[in-house]
């Protein structure tokens, strides 16, 4: 989380760190993946570019998007999405939990 909220904005959402690897998701808390397990540090989501098969272990964080506005099914951090190589609207996989090292 940055220390203070940017300016111009509203919203926990806005207070990610965006050089931090992140994903914001639809997660089912009601069938499987709790709140609890999300909140755990040592659980990571897999995030892989189908592209390129090129994947990156990032903490799970906020619920979103909002699919009916957006069409989308997942957020990434800027970090994360230029790691990747993807921009916004490119396909991407996200699984939960991996295995990280």
């Amino acid at each position: 989380m940055l220390p203070t909220q940017p300016s111009g904005t509203t919203g926990m959402a806005r207070r990610l760190d965006p050089n931090v690897m992140y994903v914001a998701c639809r997660w089912p808390y009601d069938n499987g993946v709790p709140k609890e397990m999300l909140r755990n540090q040592n659980l990571k989501a897999g995030v892989r570019n189908p592209r390129t098969g090129k994947a990156i272990a990032a903490f799970p964080a906020d619920w979103g998007p909002h699919e009916e506005e957006t069409g989308r099914a997942a957020d990434l951090s800027p970090a994360l999405a230029d790691a990747l190589g993807l921009t916004t609207d490119d396909e991407v996989e996200v699984a939960y939990p991996v295995e990280t090292e």
